[in-house]
């Protein structure tokens, strides 16, 4: 989703008339021609919060019988396996900022909020412990990812259409001005 957002920015900006080159993952990337034949570097964020969480935990207790007969071995013989599911809301919002393309300094910044956006999700990732956090399952269990990965992607096409109608011409015009600015006067 990442390549596709910003290829997308890439055509959004040129078909409103402005010299872009990349897109790039840092600005470290961007060679000395690519500084100087862009009008700004244009960067965007993508914050997610979860809100309302609501999780349940199944536990799966297992008996090792080896254990458990030795009468010599005195550790727990019985093991404990956790996994989770739930539902909650997500809530997206993208920052977009422009900064002169030289010296990287900032000049426009603007945060969209998306609709908050209901999801359930049944964790795979069978836990050792049982006090694993929603995060944690975000991170480490692919199910859970993937199940939120596919909101944002269906929320897409809406949120490029919202990021086009945020960027006016105009205005990033006189940004693209601002930067030269900055850019000659460092």
């Amino acid at each position: 989703m990442r390549k596709n957002m910003a290829n997308d920015f890439e055509e959004l900006l040129t078909a409103k008339g402005f010299k872009i080159r990349g897109p790039f993952l840092q600005v470290g990337e961007m060679l000395y021609n690519d500084k100087i034949n862009s009008d700004f570097i244009f960067a965007v964020e993508i914050d997610w919060n979860f809100k309302g969480i609501d999780r349940k935990r199944r536990t799966t207790t297992t008996t090792n019988w080896g254990k458990l007969l030795n009468p010599y071995d005195y550790s727990d013989p019985y093991n404990s396996y956790y996994q989770y599911s739930g539902e909650g809301t997500v809530v997206c919002g993208l920052v977009l900022t422009a900064m002169s393309s030289s010296f990287g300094e900032k000049l426009w910044k603007k945060s969209i909020v998306l609709p908050p956006t209901p999801f359930k999700y049944v964790g795979k990732r069978v836990w050792a412990t049982s006090d694993a956090t929603f995060y944690s399952e975000v991170a480490l269990d692919n199910s859970v990812f993937n199940e939120i990965a596919n909101l944002l992607e269906n929320q897409y096409q809406a949120i490029l259409d919202l990021v086009e109608k945020q960027i006016d011409v105009e205005e990033m015009k006189t940004v693209a001005v601002e930067a030269r600015k900055v850019d000659r006067k460092n």
